[in-house]
């Protein structure tokens, strides 16, 4: 887990969000920039409910992993925007691929401990 700018951290109330993942959050790095926090990742997919301008092949989760995405031979990163926004067109521009979650037409977004466990589960 890296964070990337958090408004505070560590803090009680990313504790009380964990649902007891604490471990994860004591190891989590925290970066200034996206940048120092894609640093040796080899292949970044951004998780984004819009599509944008940026020319990106999109996949669903089960896609990415069926076509071979998590290929053990390279370091993968998961990129997730923030709660209000997601991720940005700038962001998305680190990216090699972009994986969209399908939901209904009318609830095109999930917030984002729902992204990530979609993700994690597939």
């Amino acid at each position: 887990l890296i964070l990337v700018k958090p408004k505070h951290f560590p803090h009680d109330d990313a504790t009380a969000f964990a649902s007891g993942a604490t471990d994860i959050l004591a190891q989590a790095k925290v970066t200034s920039c996206l940048n120092e926090a894609l640093w040796g990742i080899q292949h970044v997919v951004g998780v984004s409910a819009r599509l944008r301008d940026v020319p990106l092949p999109c996949v669903t989760p089960r896609e990415f992993v069926q076509s071979g995405g998590v290929n053990q031979d390279l370091t993968i990163g998961i990129l997730f925007g923030n709660e209000q926004s997601g991720l940005s067109n700038n962001d998305l521009a680190h990216c090699h691929q972009q994986i969209r979650i399908p939901t209904a037409k009318d609830y095109g977004s999930l917030n984002l401990a729902q992204a990530v466990q979609v993700i994690c589960y597939e």
